[in-house]
C-alpha cells in the first residue's frame, strides 16, 4: 500500500496536493452534484429519482468538502485513522439516506460513485506535471480514506438495523408497548434502581371490561383498534421514566417509577376519565371500561413476580366489585 510505504513528499508535490485539496474542496457542491447526476444517469440509485433536488444532494456536499479537507492535509507514510469529523459527516449521510428509503446496496453504490467521481475531478484539476508515484500516491490517499469511511458507515448501518431489531423484538407489534418479558426485565432493573436509592415504585395492572364482546359483536379488527385507543392513551399519560406494557390479549400493565399508591391511582382516574370521553365520542365502544389493581414497592412486595400477580389479584377484585355494582 503506498500510502502506507511510500516516502514523505517533497515540498512542491506537497504543495501542489494541498493546493488540491482545497480546490476541491471549493467545487464540494460541483462534484456532490456530478455525482447525482451521474447516478440518475445511469440509474445506479433508484432511490434519488423520486426526491427534489436538494434532498438528492442531502449533506454530500459537506462531505465531499471534509474529504477535501483531509486530502489538503496530506500525511503520507504513516497511518492516522480515519478523520472522526468525516465519519460522523459521512454518519449524518447515511441516516438521511435511510430516512428517504435508501438500500444498505443503495448507501455502499454511492460512496463508490463518488469516489469515481472526485478522481476524474482529479485527474481534470491535477498539475499534468506532477511525478507518477505522487499521483499513485494521492490516488491511494483518496482510495483509503474512502475505503475508512465506507467501512464505518457499514459499521453504523449494521449496529442501527441491529438495535432496530433488537427494539422490535422487545416489542409489542399490535401497539408497540414492552411485551411480557421485555417488561419483566425493565421492571427488575427498576427495582435494582429503588433498593439502591430507597424509591418506592408503583405496578399498576388492568384490563378492559368486556372486551371479549368487542371481537364477538364488532369483529377482531375493531378490537386490534380499541386495543391501539387505549395504548395511545397509556404513552400519553405516563412520564418518560414509566414503563408500559402489553402482557397479553386485553391486558395491560404499567410501572411507574419513583411514585406512590396515590400517583397510581391519579393515573387510573385520567385513563378512565379519557376513556369516557373517547365513548363519548364514537371512538370506542360504550361497553368498554378498566378493571384495574395496583401493588406497592416496598411495602406490598420485594420482586417483580411478586408485584405483577398482586397487582393482577386487585384487578379481579376490582373487575368482581364493578360486576357486582353493575347488577345491583
Amino acid at each position: 500500500f503506498t500510502a502506507e510505504h511510500g516516502a514523505p513528499l517533497e515540498a512542491r508535490e506537497h504543495a501542489i496536493i494541498t493546493s488540491l485539496g482545497a480546490q476541491m474542496r471549493a467545487a464540494s457542491w460541483d462534484i456532490a452534484m456530478a455525482c447525482v447526476e451521474t447516478a440518475i444517469e445511469r440509474r445506479i440509485l433508484p432511490s434519488l429519482e423520486s426526491l427534489g433536488t436538494v434532498k438528492r444532494l442531502s449533506n454530500l456536499p459537506a462531505f465531499v468538502g471534509g474529504l477535501a479537507a483531509t486530502l489538503a492535509r496530506p500525511r503520507f507514510g504513516r497511518r492516522f485513522g480515519t478523520n472522526p469529523v468525516l465519519v460522523r459527516l459521512a454518519r449524518d449521510h447515511v441516516i438521511e439516506r435511510e430516512r428517504a428509503g435508501f438500500t444498505a446496496r443503495e448507501i455502499v453504490s454511492e460512496f463508490l460513485l463518488l469516489r469515481r467521481v472526485m478522481w476524474r475531478f482529479v485527474q481534470q484539476t491535477i498539475d499534468a506535471t506532477i511525478e507518477t508515484s505522487t499521483l499513485l500516491q494521492l490516488e491511494d490517499q483518496l482510495n483509503s480514506i474512502l475505503d475508512e469511511v465506507i467501512a464505518e458507515c457499514t459499521v453504523i448501518y449494521v449496529e442501527r438495523s441491529t438495535q432496530e431489531l433488537n427494539e422490535k423484538s422487545r416489542r409489542d407489534s399490535l401497539t408497540g408497548l414492552l411485551n411480557h418479558q421485555a417488561f419483566h426485565t425493565r421492571v427488575d432493573e427498576e427495582l435494582d434502581r429503588a433498593k439502591r436509592y430507597g424509591h418506592d415504585l408503583q405496578v399498576v395492572y388492568f384490563d378492559l371490561d368486556d372486551f371479549k364482546l368487542v371481537n364477538d359483536t364488532l369483529g377482531h379488527p375493531e378490537g386490534d383498534r380499541v386495543l391501539r385507543v387505549m395504548s395511545e392513551m397509556i404513552k400519553e399519560s405516563i412520564r418518560e421514566s414509566d414503563i408500559a406494557g402489553r402482557i397479553g390479549g386485553d391486558e395491560f400493565v404499567l410501572c411507574l417509577v419513583e411514585s406512590n399508591t396515590l400517583a397510581a391511582h391519579m393515573l387510573l382516574d385520567r385513563l378512565r376519565a379519557q376513556l369516557a370521553r373517547h365513548i363519548k365520542d364514537g371512538v370506542v365502544p360504550a361497553c368498554v371500561g378498566i378493571s384495574a389493581g395496583c401493588a406497592s414497592f416496598p411495602d406490598d412486595a420485594e420482586d417483580a413476580p411478586d408485584l405483577i400477580a398482586l397487582a393482577d389479584r386487585r384487578q379481579y377484585e376490582d373487575k368482581r366489585r364493578r360486576k357486582g355494582s353493575a347488577a345491583r
